[in-house]
């Protein structure tokens, strides 16, 4: 019994001091859909997941993602057969972060694309995506617009 409650409090402590830290919101001006990115930590600060949540028109999709990227990337946002926007890990690990960039179709006519670049880095007790040392919580997609249709992203603001 004894062994039972000493093991018990140890799995119950772990649990207190594992927390999600809310890291990025996407929005666009093409549609009302929200995405965020949740980072799963553990006691000591170590990203054990990431959770990809997009709601749009009450619909909820979740997707969990490795925190070790590939640099190959995850598609985000995928139309008509294309990769319009791309998350990619460059050396990114759960204990230390590491370089992301977000690739994106410029021009779906051209086949161009562009990206941005951001930093995701450990704070003492949390986590946080930068760009030139200055923290960024929300990111503003704009959409690449020719004779009214929706072509591909002009760009990626920062909001915060």
């Amino acid at each position: 019994m004894f062994k039972l409650l000493i093991v018990s409090s140890l799995l119950m402590s772990g649990f207190a001091t594992a927390k999600d830290i809310v890291a990025l919101k996407i929005t666009s001006d093409e549609s009302s859909k929200i995405t965020t990115f949740t980072l799963k930590v553990d006691e000591n600060n170590i990203i054990q997941k990431i959770i990809k949540k997009s709601v749009l028109k009450g619909k909820t999709k979740i997707q969990e993602i490795n925190p070790e990227l590939p640099a190959e990337g995850i598609v985000l946002e995928e139309r008509k057969g294309r990769k319009v926007i791309v998350l990619k890990g460059h050396n990114v690990t759960a204990q230390y972060g590491g370089l992301i960039e977000i690739d994106y179709l410029y021009n779906g006519i051209t086949g161009s694309r562009s990206k941005l670049e951001l930093d995701l880095e450990p704070t003492s007790n949390s986590w946080q995506f930068t760009i030139n040392n200055k923290p960024v919580k929300h990111l503003y997609v704009v959409t690449n617009k020719k004779m009214f249709r929706t072509v591909g992203v002009k760009r990626i603001k920062v909001l915060e």
